[in-house]
């Protein structure tokens, strides 16, 4: 039973003066609106397939113009076929879905936070992510993205706009209000914060996926706090802020490795997505996969800039070790203090990159690493390596940290086998057996795995 939230509609409507410039040319496709009120859920016409192959029965290895709008880690097939199970009370979803309304209630009730809300002759007024009192930061942005994707994600299965809404006036706290927008910019103060904001703000536009084309986005003042410039309506400035957000990172270079590299591009592949990006996209997953190098000092949208392809070299994935015929790891993960939390958060970071392609009708996920070649998939040699770990994380032989394995870190285990599990049943054994239990959590984008990615094989894909 859904939770009486009825009382708690958010923040009034306001005007809201927002950031601007339209998405521009990438946006494709026949978009698929969820506009939904009362108690009943949205209609979705869905015709979309969970992957696409080229002419020789191969997965495609690049994005085409989409067919209907999807969810940048779903498509919209998959999600109606999640809402079904969701109403005729079947398990994991049903459950999983109660612990959605539980964060959605938390959502409804939370004071909005923001970037400038410890302002003190300590801390002086910023706009950003700063590493000064930076976990202060972190955690404001934790948790407004927590509620943007809860709050859409129960908008999706509810069509009740007291949740868009709401979702809607936190994106406007954190991204648009004049007193209290974060700048949309990754490094303004030079600190480095990057890699905070790959692995959070990824929930601000995934939620805000659920929520495109809502009335409640036009009911706005489309100009910028900090330009002159104004947008169409308040969707395309959050779509802008997102936009500049992306264009202000360093691009996902050969010079990179680890877990930076990995966040990064999938900081880059969910805002592409989001946006509608196919060139994008395309890059994206061409240097996922080794094949594209950025040049040095451009950005990963400067594509007039030309392409430089260098096929002999390996570095991305130069850290790729083989430990059996069937089963490799990443070294420099492996070689950490905290080997068991890193070498899950890199994992984390190539699957999310591995899904949004998924979606978008490309196979990542049966990729041969260069540095790693043979008939199975590097992907599923790096989940093989940990499956016994996800089962017994006793049984780890590296190193754990001075606080050993937490809890977090064994959700976070569970999380990424939710998502193998779908591409290779083979690994629910190690989604169901040990602790914890379904439904899982994430603290780190996938903040509900088991009611998005369980049991795909078990949904009704049928057109």
């Amino acid at each position: 039973m859904e939770a009486d939230l009825s009382s708690n509609t958010g923040i009034s409507r306001r005007k809201l003066v927002i950031a601007g410039g339209l998405v521009g040319s990438g946006a494709v496709g026949t978009v698929v609106y969820l506009t939904g009120s009362g108690s009943d859920s949205p209609s979705l016409d869905s015709t979309e397939s969970p992957e696409t192959q080229d002419a020789a029965g191969a997965p495609s290895t690049e994005v085409e113009a989409a067919e209907e709008q999807n969810f940048i880690y779903n498509t919209a097939t998959e999600m109606e076929a999640i809402r079904k199970k969701v109403r005729a009370g079947e398990d994991p979803w049903a459950t999983a879905f109660e612990a959605l309304e539980d964060g959605a209630g938390t959502a409804m009730n939370m004071t909005p936070r923001s970037v400038v809300d410890n302002t003190d002759n300590d801390y002086p007024a910023h706009r950003f992510v700063a590493r000064l009192h930076e976990r202060d930061d972190y955690r404001a942005l934790n948790q407004m993205g927590d509620g943007v994707l809860d709050l859409g994600l129960m908008y999706y299965f509810t069509g009740r706009d007291r949740y868009a809404e709401r979702a809607i006036d936190l994106l406007h706290h954190w991204c648009l209000a004049p007193e209290t927008y974060m700048a949309p910019n990754g490094d303004a103060l030079n600190v480095g914060p990057e890699l905070r904001l790959h692995v959070l703000t990824p929930k601000l536009w995934w939620g805000a996926s659920f929520l495109r084309n809502h009335p409640y986005w036009s009911d706005v003042e489309p100009t910028m706090p900090w330009t002159d410039d104004v947008a169409e309506n308040g969707e395309a400035a959050f779509q802008t802020w997102v936009r500049q957000l992306m264009e202000s990172m360093p691009p996902a270079g050969y010079t990179m490795r680890d877990n930076h590299w990995s966040w990064r591009l999938a900081f880059y592949s969910s805002t592409a997505a989001y946006l509608n990006e196919v060139e994008l996209l395309n890059r994206i997953f061409s240097v996922w996969r080794a094949e594209t190098e950025v040049p040095k000092g451009h950005t990963v949208l400067n594509l007039e800039q030309g392409e430089e392809y260098y096929t002999d070299k390996d570095r991305p994935w130069n850290d790729y070790t083989k430990q059996t015929a069937d089963a490799g790891y990443m070294k420099q993960e492996l070689n950490r203090e905290e080997a068991y939390f890193y070498t899950i958060f890199n994992l984390q970071a190539l699957s999310l990159t591995a899904e949004v392609a998924r979606v978008q009708g490309v196979d990542l996920y049966s990729f041969n690493a260069p540095t790693d070649p043979g008939e199975e998939s590097t992907m599923k040699k790096l989940f093989n390596f940990m499956a016994p770990y996800a089962k017994n994380p006793g049984s780890w032989k590296w190193g754990n940290g001075p606080e050993g394995i937490q809890s977090g870190d064994r959700q976070r285990c569970k999380t990424i086998f939710e998502l193998a599990a779908s591409k290779w049943p083979e690994f629910e054994e190690a989604v169901v057996k040990g602790d914890p239990q379904r439904p899982f959590s994430s603290y780190y984008i996938m903040r509900h795995p088991t009611l998005t990615h369980a049991n795909r094989s078990r949904l009704p894909l049928e057109e």
